[in-house]
C-alpha cells in the first residue's frame, strides 16, 4: 500500500471513528473560504495551512479532553 493510499485509508478510518464524537472542534464555512481562497495564490502553502490547523486544533482539542477527564475524576 502507498502513502497516498494510507492517507485516504486513515482519513476514512477517522470519520467513522470521530464523527459525532467531536465537540468543540469543527471548522466554520468562512474558515473554509479563507482557505480556499488562500490555497487559490498559494497552493501548497495553502494545503500546509489547512494541514497545520487541524493538527493545532486537534491538539488543543485533545488537551480540552485531558481537562475534561481531569475534572470529572
Amino acid at each position: 500500500m502507498t502513502h497516498v493510499e494510507k492517507m485516504w485509508k486513515t482519513i476514512e478510518k477517522a470519520k467513522k471513528e470521530y464523527i459525532g464524537k467531536r465537540d468543540g472542534y469543527c471548522v466554520s464555512a468562512k474558515e473554509v473560504g479563507a482557505l480556499i481562497d488562500y490555497s487559490e495564490s498559494h497552493k501548497y502553502e495553502g494545503i500546509f495551512a489547512a494541514f497545520n490547523l487541524g493538527f493545532i486544533r486537534g491538539v488543543r482539542w485533545a488537551k480540552a479532553q485531558k481537562r475534561k477527564k481531569a475534572v470529572k475524576a
